[in-house]
């Protein structure tokens, strides 16, 4: 059984990060792992991940969404 993966970023990220993540999520699925890619609008590396802990933000549902699906 193989665990879900989230990759996201930011789209206020540096160029490198977004790359990163852009080829992280497709590499995963190309071998044959489960994984989504998400950039979380108006956010950078920091923002991100601090959005979590609000429930109502597009990170945090977006994770618990992924979670239910595991």
């Amino acid at each position: 059984m193989h665990c879900p993966v989230l990759v996201a970023y930011g789209d206020k990220e540096s160029p490198e990060f977004q790359r990163h993540g852009r080829t992280f999520a497709p590499a995963l699925r190309q071998a044959g792992h489960d994984a989504d890619l998400f950039v979380i609008p108006g956010c950078n590396h920091f923002e991100g991940i601090a959005s979590m802990s609000d429930p109502a933000s597009p990170l945090a549902k977006r994770v618990l969404r992924h979670i239910g699906r595991a």
